[in-house]
């Protein structure tokens, strides 16, 4: 803060750096979420209703939480039968955490670049 900026500046600024961050992390959040419970009901539907005969189940929640999942993948075949309940469950929440981590990562980029004096983040 500038002696000539107004005592609201930081404030103001706040709001436009943290809009792209949680657009884009929001929008990740969303699509674990609707991705876990597809997933989740893929389990209890009928193939008619679904469209999905014989297809393999939890691709897509592995695909959308990428690297969170390479753990997953590592200890679902040395582990016990309870070890994979609740390594599938912990998807989603392994989803959820790098929305947040993706979330604050945008923030920091962006708060350094208009620190900088870079273009402003609409």
């Amino acid at each position: 803060m500038t002696p000539t900026d107004p005592p609201d500046a930081p404030a103001s600024r706040a709001p436009a750096r943290g809009r792209t961050a949680g657009v884009v992390a929001g929008a990740y959040a969303a699509l674990v979420i609707l991705v876990s419970v597809f997933e989740a009901l893929y389990l209890y539907l009928p193939p008619e209703v679904t469209g999905l005969q014989d297809a393999p189940i939890l691709i897509w929640l592995i695909l959308v939480t990428l690297p969170y999942s390479l753990v997953f993948l590592l200890l679902v075949d040395s582990g016990p039968e309870w070890l994979n309940t609740v390594l599938y469950h912990s998807l989603t929440l392994g989803g959820l955490l790098q929305a947040w981590l993706l979330w604050r990562a945008l923030r920091a980029i962006t708060a350094r670049r208009s620190a900088r004096g870079g273009p402003r983040p609409r």
